[in-house]
């Protein structure tokens, strides 16, 4: 009887085979290559980006990336082509879209508009509910229907592109326009009066109070006020506060809930305007792809003023 091949011998002899892991990780990379080729050829290069004789030669071509701009690079410093002819006023023009779309020539196409409507759909309740009792008392309980379904991408990437932060408005062909508290008001039903808010910033400090509640409620020990604050967060972060997380909601909310009396008493028309500039001036930045924040009232104002849409 023939002696058995030896465990090495049959791996050395074994045939080399790419897993399917690697297999597609190649036609990525080559399909990185000939968009960013595509690209290339569309966009203006400097002598720097070009390729030298020895790459011409051998046919490859070297791929490039797109930097992300920094902040000191938007400054604008002389009249821009298509912009503001003076310094004083659009300061950041250098990294607005508009710039971008000017000098490349290149749309950035619609904006991923964020969205929590399924958060919110987590909590079942009844009218009768005694922790619901306590969030009608919050007078915000009715956000929860002012929420659209589904949003226009494309017309508010139309507006965002428009949108300036250091005027906090939209330039647009006729005059400037701009969202105000009472545009806040009539949409989304919160009072224009109150308490200021003081956004907070530690964020760990406020994760044991997720925990604590999430352990609660896990347990079938569910007290009223911890219901109510929980849906309360969850309300507020789906309709108001969305932000860019994979988080349903953030937990710095839960310092802004602890006094369940106080609630009605802030703000939020306030809140909710700031935290929309903040976004929309995140949003018409060149390298932006995507809008948080408030979207249902940036879509309800524009249907109010435009009614051709």
């Amino acid at each position: 009887m023939a002696d058995q091949p030896r465990k090495k011998d049959r791996v050395e002899n074994r045939p080399v085979t790419a897993s399917a892991r690697a297999t597609r990780a190649t036609k990525r990379s080559i399909q990185d290559s000939q968009q960013n080729i595509n690209k290339s050829a569309l966009s203006h290069k400097s002598l720097d980006d070009q390729p030298n004789d020895n790459e011409l030669e051998k046919g490859v071509a070297r791929r490039t990336w797109k930097k992300r701009p920094r902040t000191y690079d938007w400054v604008l410093n002389a009249s821009a082509p298509g912009g503001p002819v003076s310094i004083n006023l659009l300061r950041g023009y250098r990294g607005h879209i508009a710039c971008d779309i000017w000098e490349n020539n290149f749309e950035r196409g619609g904006l991923v508009i964020q969205s929590r409507i399924q958060a919110i759909e987590l909590f079942q309740f009844k009218p009768r509910d005694a922790w619901y009792i306590l969030v009608k008392s919050t007078r915000l309980d009715h956000l929860r229907q002012c929420v659209f379904q589904h949003h226009n991408a494309p017309l508010i990437s139309v507006f965002v592109e428009r949108w300036h932060p250091e005027t906090t408005s939209f330039h647009l062909p006729f005059r400037e326009m701009t969202i105000t508290s009472h545009d806040v008001s009539m949409i989304m039903g919160i009072e224009i009066s109150g308490v200021a808010i003081n956004h907070p910033t530690h964020r760990k400090e406020n994760r044991p109070d997720l925990f604590k509640f999430i352990a609660k409620y896990a347990s079938n020990r569910r007290e009223t006020n911890d219901v109510a604050r929980g849906y309360l967060v969850t309300l507020l972060g789906s309709t108001v506060f969305i932000d860019k997380t994979v988080d349903r909601a953030s937990t710095l909310l839960f310092s802004l809930t602890t006094d369940l009396v106080g609630v009605k008493t802030y703000y939020w028309a306030s809140a909710t305007l700031d935290h929309l500039y903040r976004e929309l001036g995140k949003a018409s930045r060149a390298e932006c792809a995507q809008l948080a924040g408030p979207s249902t009232l940036l879509e309800a104002w524009i249907y109010e003023h435009f009614p051709m849409f």
